[in-house]
């Protein structure tokens, strides 16, 4: 779980993460999109958690990172562009705890 929360810290601002969060809650879908990196592994991840969440490499028209899709209900929020340190097996820690992350987002 620090992980993950290291991750959700760097990629989002303080003020983005409420957001972020009520919108998971709600259960409205969520687009993450912008240069930062972190955008595949955390839509894989919160979808691993049962959340509707894409980013632009899921969209087969998708023009680039900074592409906001036009779709009604749909909440977008931009990952910051900070360098991130590489954290080794990521992806497998990420997507072992999908129950921590749901109780992240209910928090």
């Amino acid at each position: 779980m620090d992980t993950f929360l290291k991750i959700i810290n760097s990629c989002f601002t303080e003020e983005q993460i409420p957001v972020l969060k009520l919108a998971l809650r709600s259960g409205a879908k969520v687009y993450l999109y912008g240069r930062g990196l972190g955008k595949s592994l955390l839509a894989e991840t919160f979808r691993n958690a049962g959340y509707a969440v894409l980013e632009p490499a899921d969209c087969p028209d998708s023009i680039g990172p900074l592409e906001l899709r036009d779709e009604e209900g749909l909440v977008a929020v931009c990952v910051r562009n900070t360098p991130k340190e590489r954290i080794p097996d990521v992806y497998d820690i990420l997507l072992g705890c999908p129950e921590e992350i749901a109780g992240w987002v209910n928090q």
